[in-house]
């Protein structure tokens, strides 16, 4: 900025002090630099006042933020600044009734680095893809998210109030470090994203956090719907209905941690490309009707310490399409290494199924309190469903099933109501009809510790005496060699003869209708 040469002056004391920046525009400055004071933008006190100079003989562009034309075209008078872009010197009122859009896109146009929101109620409006649109890397910044707010007005049916499409980076091959924070989203009447994050370049180190977003009315609506984003955080928020972070693009690191969601869609949608890892969802709470979190795909998920309740509030009963908490799908792909641990999970008669497990492998459930009042009476209702495209999955022993209604669950140290069909999966309790039992021998409910080892729950008995097959052992829970084990029966020991190929025989004449004790165990050769 050139040196002013003259005395600066405060413009609203001479020209027009209902209006500063009206004043501003009638004047030239008299030589270049010289300065001038406005205490408002559209009254003295609102917020979009500051200190101009008068650069004589510049062509920039007019923004009526930073720039401003003078009286006539002999040059522009400049915003003298620091720090982030304050929405207030745009114009933009946030005062619940005025139509900020205009205000705002210009001042997200022009911001380089942050903008700041002051506190206030930003009113916005708009029928196309977005009311608002950030094409350049800007972080969106506020004091308090209860007392900041951008809320969209008779939006579009297919309108999200803010589209993050960023396609050129000063020439950076990505996007790097956008933050979101202390801001108040929220449609009051039509609408569908809150938060579109889109564009062609990939989104790292993303942070959004402290804010409050609320979805329009749409059905697919969204608080954030985001694509091709990795290492992202989203923490200490509140979000309506929930966030989805899907593909093309979406990869590593992605962290949802200490948010609260509400609302009746599913709370938490992730669609992980295949080879990405390290994914965290932590100490969050959720409420939400149709279900928690939906990994559609994705591996090293891991899911702790979460408070997962079904609201009645939010709209009743589940409409999910497996009406559970936790869906994992691997549509595209098999997911792997998913951890489900240490999280709190409530229920009601408005949900049959706690964790969905279809396509996956080696999820690991433990440490975890489910308490479903409304599971328990239901016969057609499970804690756990393993289906056929799921194999080698573990439901540990240190889950605790907690319920103060008669059940059908059997008794301690699997109280689980689980529903297996997958393959070789540990810690459930698999019936005899899977033995393929022969020579009258009945009996023999067993399970896979997440030890590998294969031990019966409960008595083979009244089989034939003679040394000879007993049954075979279907696939996931073969012997892991040949071997002879020593078994106890009621009628003394007795040995039992084991092969790769699953068939269990008697090695040895066993007694007049001998048990075969719950403790005969083996090693699986198979542990996923």
């Amino acid at each position: 900025m050139p040196t002013p040469t003259n005395e600066a002056f405060w413009l609203n004391e001479t020209y027009d002090p209902t209006n500063p920046l009206v004043g501003l525009q009638t004047i030239d400055g008299g030589i270049d630099g010289e300065v001038v004071f406005t205490s408002g933008y559209y009254a003295p006190g609102d917020g979009g006042g500051g200190e101009f100079y008068w650069a004589l003989g510049n062509t920039d562009t007019v923004d009526n933020g930073i720039t401003f034309a003078g009286n006539t075209s002999a040059g522009r008078w400049k915003r003298v600044y620091s720090g982030p872009i304050n929405v207030r010197w745009f114009g933009a009122k946030g005062d619940t009734v005025t139509d900020d859009t205009v205000n705002l896109q210009n001042a997200l146009d022009y911001a380089v680095g942050s903008l700041y929101f002051p506190d206030g109620t930003y009113k916005i409006t708009g029928t196309g893809d977005a009311c608002l649109t950030m094409t350049k890397n800007v972080n969106l910044l506020a004091d308090k998210s209860r007392t900041t707010r951008i809320v969209g007005v008779g939006c579009g049916s297919n309108t999200s109030l803010i589209k993050v499409a960023i396609t050129d980076n000063g020439g950076a091959g990505d996007v790097r470090e956008l933050q979101i924070r202390n801001l108040e989203f929220l449609n009051s009447g039509g609408g569908k994203h809150a938060i579109e994050i889109a564009g062609t370049m990939a989104n790292i180190q993303f942070l959004m956090f402290g804010c409050n977003v609320h979805a329009g009315t749409h059905v697919d609506g969204r608080a954030v719907y985001c694509t091709n984003m990795s290492f992202g955080g989203f923490e200490n928020n509140t979000f309506s209905p929930g966030i989805s972070l899907v593909g093309p693009g979406s990869a590593d690191g992605l962290r949802v941690e200490k948010n609260t969601f509400l609302g009746a869609a599913m709370a938490l949608i992730l669609d992980i490309e295949e080879g990405s890892y390290s994914h965290s969802i932590e100490k969050n709470v959720f409420t939400n009707r149709d279900g928690a979190i939906h990994v559609i795909n994705g591996s090293q998920v891991k899911i702790r310490n979460n408070q997962i309740e079904h609201a009645l509030s939010n709209g009743g009963v589940n409409s999910g399409l497996h009406e559970c908490h936790i869906w994992i799908e691997g549509r595209s792909y098999t997911s792997e290494a998913i951890t489900i641990e240490d999280n709190n999970f409530g229920g009601g008669s408005n949900l049959k199924v706690l964790m969905y497990i279809d396509k996956a492998k080696k999820t690991f459930i433990s440490r975890n309190y489910l308490i479903a009042p409304g599971l328990q009476s239901d016969p057609a209702a499970f804690d756990v469903v393993f289906t056929e495209n799921s194999s080698y999955n573990y439901f540990e022993q240190s889950n605790i099933i907690v319920g103060t209604q008669a059940n059908p669950r059997p008794a301690k140290p699997f109280p689980a109501v689980i529903q297996d069909s997958g393959v070789g999966n540990f810690g459930v309790v698999q019936p005899s009809s899977t033995l393929n039992l022969q020579n009258t021998w009945t009996g023999g409910d067993y399970v896979k510790l997440s030890d590998g080892f294969v031990t019966f729950l409960s008595a083979l008995n009244g089989g034939n005496t003679a040394p000879g097959l007993i049954g075979t052992f279907p696939t996931g829970f073969l012997p892991a060699d040949f071997s002879t084990v020593i078994i106890s029966t009621s009628g003394g020991p007795a040995s039992l003869a084991l092969t790769p190929a699953g068939t269990f025989s008697a090695a040895s004449p066993l007694p007049a209708n001998a048990d075969v004790a719950w403790y005969t165990r083996f090693l699986c050769e198979n542990l996923g």
